[in-house]
Protein backbone atom coordinates (compact mmCIF):
# COMPACT_ATOMS: atom_id res chain seq x y z
CA UNK A 1 0.00 0.00 0.00
CA UNK A 2 2.44 2.28 0.71
CA UNK A 3 4.39 1.43 -2.41
CA UNK A 4 1.30 2.42 -4.13
CA UNK A 5 1.11 5.51 -2.84
CA UNK A 6 4.54 7.05 -3.02
CA UNK A 7 4.29 5.96 -6.82
CA UNK A 8 1.61 8.22 -7.60
CA UNK A 9 3.22 11.07 -5.40
CA UNK A 10 6.26 10.55 -7.42
CA UNK A 11 4.55 10.83 -10.51
CA UNK A 12 2.66 14.00 -9.32
CA UNK A 13 6.12 15.66 -8.49
CA UNK A 14 7.33 15.03 -11.74
CA UNK A 15 4.28 16.23 -13.56
CA UNK A 16 5.11 19.54 -11.41
CA UNK A 17 8.29 19.58 -12.38
CA UNK A 18 7.51 19.33 -16.34
CA UNK A 19 5.34 21.95 -16.23
CA UNK A 20 7.38 24.51 -14.59
CA UNK A 21 10.25 23.87 -16.64
CA UNK A 22 7.96 24.58 -19.43
CA UNK A 23 6.48 27.79 -18.14
CA UNK A 24 10.23 29.03 -17.49
CA UNK A 25 10.86 28.01 -21.22
CA UNK A 26 8.19 30.53 -22.65
CA UNK A 27 8.70 32.96 -20.01
CA UNK A 28 12.68 33.30 -20.95
CA UNK A 29 12.68 32.92 -24.64
CA UNK A 30 13.05 29.27 -25.20
CA UNK A 31 9.24 28.82 -26.75
CA UNK A 32 8.52 32.21 -27.85
CA UNK A 33 5.01 33.83 -28.36
CA UNK A 34 3.64 34.77 -31.50
CA UNK A 35 3.83 39.02 -31.87
CA UNK A 36 0.65 40.38 -33.00
CA UNK A 37 1.00 40.88 -36.28
CA UNK A 38 1.66 43.74 -38.17
CA UNK A 39 0.22 45.71 -41.52
CA UNK A 40 3.19 47.92 -43.20
CA UNK A 41 1.18 51.14 -44.77
CA UNK A 42 2.98 54.13 -46.53
CA UNK A 43 1.80 57.19 -46.38
CA UNK A 44 2.38 59.65 -49.69
CA UNK A 45 1.03 62.98 -50.89
CA UNK A 46 0.34 63.92 -54.11
CA UNK A 47 3.43 65.25 -56.98
CA UNK A 48 1.04 68.18 -57.01
CA UNK A 49 1.24 69.22 -53.36
CA UNK A 50 4.91 68.14 -53.43
CA UNK A 51 5.94 70.89 -56.09
CA UNK A 52 3.94 73.60 -54.72
CA UNK A 53 5.80 73.06 -51.15
CA UNK A 54 8.85 73.75 -52.86
CA UNK A 55 7.57 77.38 -53.97
CA UNK A 56 5.44 77.63 -50.26
CA UNK A 57 8.85 77.20 -48.82
CA UNK A 58 7.84 74.04 -46.75
CA UNK A 59 10.58 72.31 -45.54
CA UNK A 60 8.27 69.60 -42.78
CA UNK A 61 5.29 67.93 -42.37
CA UNK A 62 3.48 67.35 -38.95
CA UNK A 63 1.54 63.65 -39.13
CA UNK A 64 -0.64 62.43 -36.60
CA UNK A 65 -2.13 58.84 -36.26
CA UNK A 66 -4.83 57.97 -33.99
CA UNK A 67 -6.61 54.72 -33.05
CA UNK A 68 -9.73 54.64 -33.12
CA UNK A 69 -11.60 52.76 -30.42
CA UNK A 70 -15.37 52.76 -31.40
CA UNK A 71 -16.13 56.32 -30.66
CA UNK A 72 -12.47 57.65 -29.07
CA UNK A 73 -9.64 58.41 -30.69
CA UNK A 74 -6.04 58.41 -29.01
CA UNK A 75 -2.68 59.71 -30.70
CA UNK A 76 -0.92 55.96 -31.61
CA UNK A 77 1.62 58.30 -33.48
CA UNK A 78 3.13 61.68 -33.83
CA UNK A 79 6.19 62.12 -36.66
CA UNK A 80 7.81 65.46 -38.19
CA UNK A 81 9.04 64.47 -41.86
CA UNK A 82 11.51 66.74 -43.49
CA UNK A 83 10.32 67.09 -47.02
CA UNK A 84 12.97 69.90 -48.02
CA UNK A 85 15.33 67.26 -49.75
CA UNK A 86 15.54 68.03 -53.95
CA UNK A 87 14.63 64.29 -54.13
CA UNK A 88 11.99 64.63 -51.99
CA UNK A 89 9.14 62.02 -54.16
CA UNK A 90 6.28 62.37 -52.10
CA UNK A 91 6.55 59.34 -49.82
CA UNK A 92 5.95 61.04 -46.38
CA UNK A 93 6.83 57.84 -43.99
CA UNK A 94 6.06 53.99 -44.20
CA UNK A 95 4.58 53.19 -41.17
CA UNK A 96 3.63 49.47 -39.57
CA UNK A 97 0.06 49.18 -37.28
CA UNK A 98 -1.69 46.34 -35.74
CA UNK A 99 -3.27 44.22 -38.04
CA UNK A 100 -7.30 44.75 -38.05
CA UNK A 101 -7.82 47.85 -35.98
CA UNK A 102 -8.91 51.22 -37.51
CA UNK A 103 -6.88 54.65 -37.18
CA UNK A 104 -7.81 58.33 -38.61
CA UNK A 105 -4.58 60.17 -39.79
CA UNK A 106 -4.08 63.98 -40.35
CA UNK A 107 -1.02 65.65 -42.42
CA UNK A 108 0.18 69.41 -41.68
CA UNK A 109 2.57 71.81 -42.37
CA UNK A 110 3.42 74.86 -41.04
CA UNK A 111 0.93 74.80 -37.95
CA UNK A 112 2.68 77.64 -34.85
CA UNK A 113 1.37 75.23 -32.48
CA UNK A 114 -0.91 72.35 -31.37
CA UNK A 115 -3.03 71.12 -28.61
CA UNK A 116 -5.11 68.79 -28.05
CA UNK A 117 -3.22 66.35 -29.29
CA UNK A 118 -4.36 63.43 -27.47
CA UNK A 119 -7.62 62.84 -29.41
CA UNK A 120 -8.64 63.72 -32.74
CA UNK A 121 -11.79 64.92 -31.55
CA UNK A 122 -9.76 67.53 -29.44
CA UNK A 123 -6.42 68.33 -31.81
CA UNK A 124 -6.41 71.88 -32.73
CA UNK A 125 -3.86 73.59 -34.69
CA UNK A 126 -3.12 77.04 -33.82
CA UNK A 127 -0.62 80.31 -36.15
CA UNK A 128 0.21 83.35 -36.10
CA UNK A 129 -2.04 85.67 -38.18
CA UNK A 130 0.74 87.96 -38.18
CA UNK A 131 3.63 85.65 -39.48
CA UNK A 132 4.43 85.03 -42.90
CA UNK A 133 4.11 81.02 -43.40
CA UNK A 134 0.93 79.93 -44.81
CA UNK A 135 -0.69 76.78 -42.86
CA UNK A 136 -1.50 73.63 -45.07
CA UNK A 137 -3.62 70.27 -44.05
CA UNK A 138 -4.69 67.42 -45.41
CA UNK A 139 -8.21 65.72 -44.84
CA UNK A 140 -8.36 63.50 -42.07
CA UNK A 141 -8.46 60.07 -43.19
CA UNK A 142 -9.70 57.20 -41.87
CA UNK A 143 -8.43 53.25 -42.80
CA UNK A 144 -8.25 50.16 -41.41
CA UNK A 145 -4.98 48.02 -41.03
CA UNK A 146 -5.88 44.74 -42.71
CA UNK A 147 -3.99 43.40 -46.30
CA UNK A 148 -5.98 45.62 -48.52
CA UNK A 149 -4.13 48.70 -47.67
CA UNK A 150 -0.52 49.44 -48.39
CA UNK A 151 -0.84 52.64 -49.08
CA UNK A 152 -2.91 55.87 -48.20
CA UNK A 153 -2.34 59.66 -50.39
CA UNK A 154 -2.93 62.65 -49.09
CA UNK A 155 -3.28 66.10 -50.61
CA UNK A 156 -2.62 68.68 -48.79
CA UNK A 157 -4.35 72.40 -49.44
CA UNK A 158 -4.09 75.88 -47.77
CA UNK A 159 -6.43 76.26 -45.40
CA UNK A 160 -6.06 79.53 -44.98
CA UNK A 161 -6.53 82.92 -46.33
CA UNK A 162 -5.12 86.35 -46.33
CA UNK A 163 -6.15 89.66 -45.89
CA UNK A 164 -4.60 92.75 -46.79
CA UNK A 165 -5.27 95.79 -45.72
CA UNK A 166 -4.87 99.90 -47.89
CA UNK A 167 -5.78 103.35 -48.54
CA UNK A 168 -7.76 103.93 -51.43
CA UNK A 169 -6.29 107.02 -51.67
CA UNK A 170 -2.51 107.59 -53.94
CA UNK A 171 0.24 108.26 -51.64
CA UNK A 172 0.60 111.61 -52.70
CA UNK A 173 -2.78 112.44 -51.45
CA UNK A 174 -1.88 110.54 -47.90
CA UNK A 175 1.10 112.75 -47.43
CA UNK A 176 -0.93 116.00 -48.16
CA UNK A 177 -2.95 115.30 -45.40
CA UNK A 178 -1.69 115.71 -41.85
CA UNK A 179 -4.61 114.69 -39.53
CA UNK A 180 -2.99 111.55 -38.56
CA UNK A 181 0.17 109.55 -38.60
CA UNK A 182 -1.06 106.48 -37.29
CA UNK A 183 -3.50 104.42 -37.24
CA UNK A 184 -5.05 100.83 -35.27
CA UNK A 185 -6.81 98.49 -37.88
CA UNK A 186 -9.19 95.76 -35.76
CA UNK A 187 -10.04 92.85 -38.59
CA UNK A 188 -13.35 91.29 -37.15
CA UNK A 189 -14.61 87.51 -36.84
CA UNK A 190 -10.54 86.13 -37.58
CA UNK A 191 -9.95 82.33 -37.02
CA UNK A 192 -6.46 81.66 -35.21
CA UNK A 193 -7.39 78.28 -34.15
CA UNK A 194 -8.76 75.05 -36.54
CA UNK A 195 -9.77 71.68 -35.63
CA UNK A 196 -8.95 69.30 -38.24
CA UNK A 197 -11.47 66.39 -37.35
CA UNK A 198 -14.73 69.09 -37.74
CA UNK A 199 -13.09 72.24 -39.29
CA UNK A 200 -14.24 73.95 -36.82
CA UNK A 201 -12.99 77.71 -36.28
CA UNK A 202 -12.87 79.88 -33.24
CA UNK A 203 -13.43 83.43 -34.31
CA UNK A 204 -11.62 86.77 -32.41
CA UNK A 205 -10.94 90.09 -33.62
CA UNK A 206 -7.02 91.07 -34.59
CA UNK A 207 -6.21 94.43 -34.20
CA UNK A 208 -2.83 95.69 -36.12
CA UNK A 209 -1.27 99.17 -36.24
CA UNK A 210 0.33 100.52 -39.52
CA UNK A 211 1.73 104.36 -40.06
CA UNK A 212 2.50 106.78 -42.97
CA UNK A 213 6.57 105.02 -43.12
CA UNK A 214 4.60 102.02 -44.39
CA UNK A 215 2.19 103.71 -46.93
CA UNK A 216 -0.76 103.04 -44.04
CA UNK A 217 -1.08 99.26 -45.55
CA UNK A 218 -0.53 96.12 -43.72
CA UNK A 219 -1.73 92.48 -43.91
CA UNK A 220 -2.38 89.13 -41.80
CA UNK A 221 -3.93 85.89 -42.28
CA UNK A 222 -6.64 84.00 -41.23
CA UNK A 223 -8.24 80.23 -41.03
CA UNK A 224 -11.11 80.01 -43.22
CA UNK A 225 -14.40 81.46 -41.83
CA UNK A 226 -16.50 79.94 -44.46
CA UNK A 227 -17.98 77.45 -41.78
CA UNK A 228 -18.93 80.37 -39.71
CA UNK A 229 -21.21 82.19 -42.26
CA UNK A 230 -20.10 84.80 -40.19
CA UNK A 231 -18.92 88.17 -42.36
CA UNK A 232 -15.75 89.86 -41.51
CA UNK A 233 -15.17 93.58 -40.83
CA UNK A 234 -12.75 96.25 -40.24
CA UNK A 235 -12.55 99.33 -37.34
CA UNK A 236 -10.29 101.95 -37.68
CA UNK A 237 -8.79 104.46 -35.00
CA UNK A 238 -6.94 107.02 -36.03
CA UNK A 239 -3.74 108.29 -34.06
CA UNK A 240 -1.60 111.76 -34.16
CA UNK A 241 1.76 112.61 -32.33
CA UNK A 242 0.33 109.30 -29.55
CA UNK A 243 -3.15 110.45 -29.33
CA UNK A 244 -6.77 109.08 -30.44
CA UNK A 245 -8.25 111.41 -32.43
CA UNK A 246 -11.15 109.87 -34.76
CA UNK A 247 -12.85 106.51 -34.91
CA UNK A 248 -14.35 104.68 -38.07
CA UNK A 249 -18.09 105.88 -37.79
CA UNK A 250 -19.21 102.27 -37.63
CA UNK A 251 -17.75 98.60 -38.28
CA UNK A 252 -17.48 98.41 -42.23
CA UNK A 253 -18.55 94.93 -43.51
CA UNK A 254 -16.97 93.13 -46.05
CA UNK A 255 -20.07 91.21 -46.80
CA UNK A 256 -17.57 88.32 -47.37
CA UNK A 257 -16.27 85.15 -45.15
CA UNK A 258 -12.67 84.64 -45.94
CA UNK A 259 -11.86 81.40 -47.99
CA UNK A 260 -8.93 78.82 -47.87
CA UNK A 261 -6.24 79.96 -50.40
CA UNK A 262 -8.73 83.10 -50.73
CA UNK A 263 -6.73 86.35 -51.40
CA UNK A 264 -8.50 89.60 -50.14
CA UNK A 265 -7.65 93.37 -50.64
CA UNK A 266 -9.73 95.76 -48.37
CA UNK A 267 -9.38 98.93 -49.67
CA UNK A 268 -10.07 102.18 -47.63
CA UNK A 269 -10.36 105.87 -47.71
CA UNK A 270 -9.57 106.28 -44.91
CA UNK A 271 -9.62 110.13 -45.14
CA UNK A 272 -12.82 110.33 -46.43
CA UNK A 273 -15.19 111.97 -44.13
CA UNK A 274 -18.41 109.37 -44.67
CA UNK A 275 -16.02 106.86 -42.47
CA UNK A 276 -15.17 108.84 -39.94
CA UNK A 277 -16.78 109.58 -36.45
CA UNK A 278 -15.93 113.40 -36.82
CA UNK A 279 -15.60 114.85 -39.86
CA UNK A 280 -12.35 115.97 -40.94
CA UNK A 281 -11.35 119.64 -40.71
CA UNK A 282 -9.88 119.08 -44.48
CA UNK A 283 -11.27 116.90 -47.20
CA UNK A 284 -8.79 115.02 -49.04
CA UNK A 285 -10.77 113.30 -51.05
CA UNK A 286 -14.83 114.30 -52.00
CA UNK A 287 -17.41 112.43 -50.79
CA UNK A 288 -17.93 110.91 -54.55
CA UNK A 289 -15.17 109.44 -54.52
CA UNK A 290 -15.13 107.53 -51.43
CA UNK A 291 -15.06 103.69 -51.67
CA UNK A 292 -14.68 100.77 -49.82
CA UNK A 293 -13.97 97.64 -51.86
CA UNK A 294 -12.91 94.35 -51.04
CA UNK A 295 -11.21 93.15 -54.29
CA UNK A 296 -10.62 89.23 -54.16
CA UNK A 297 -8.54 86.81 -55.77
CA UNK A 298 -6.79 83.35 -54.71
CA UNK A 299 -3.08 82.73 -53.39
Amino acid sequence: MLKGVSKVLFVMLLAMTSCSGHDDAIEGGGLNKPEAEQQTVTMTISRASASEFVEAGITQLSVYTYKVDRKVTTLFDEQTVDVSSSEFNGAVLTHSFPLGETFQTVIAANVGSVTGKESLSTLTFHFDPLGDKEVWASPVIRFMSDKSVNELNFELDRIIARIKFEPAETQAELGAFDAFDKIKVTFTNLASSYMPLTKEVELSDITVETDASAGYRTQLYTFATTSTQTNGGVNIEYFKAGNSVNTSASLLETGITYAASGDYTLRVPITSPDFVSIPWAINARSASQAKFEVITSTL
